[in-house]
């Protein structure tokens, strides 16, 4: 999983660069880290973010309508690891809707000729 895929999931396309810097900061890149001869895990991995990212999008975009002014930014909604505040379950649901979702907007469509 890279950035680039949590951008393309999340529902607000602003200010680009900071929200790859907040992702970097919470993933540490993907990587984990030695810190003092000790392991520093990421807050989370960027599987956990990107799931959480197109739940994000499933409930502001399909469930409640939200106009893209009240979406908070990607680096915002990183920052205060928000990506927290969703029930699993309920997160994994709404994240297997999104995916469906888009693959199937992405298929190309047949044009009827006649």
């Amino acid at each position: 999983m890279s950035f680039e895929e949590f951008y393309k999931a999340y529902p607000r396309h602003t200010a680009k660069e900071v929200a790859r810097t907040a992702y970097n900061k919470i993933t540490f890149g993907g990587l984990v880290t030695e810190v003092l001869g000790g392991t520093l895990l990421a807050r989370a991995t960027p599987e956990q973010i990107l799931e959480a990212a197109l739940a994000f999008r499933w409930k502001v975009k399909i469930v409640d309508e939200t106009p893209e002014r009240f979406v908070p930014l990607a680096a915002t909604w990183l920052n205060q690891c928000r990506f927290e505040d969703q029930d699993e379950d309920e997160r994994k649901e709404m994240a297997n809707k999104m995916r469906t979702l888009m693959e199937r907007m992405e298929k190309p469509r047949l044009r009827v000729v006649g």
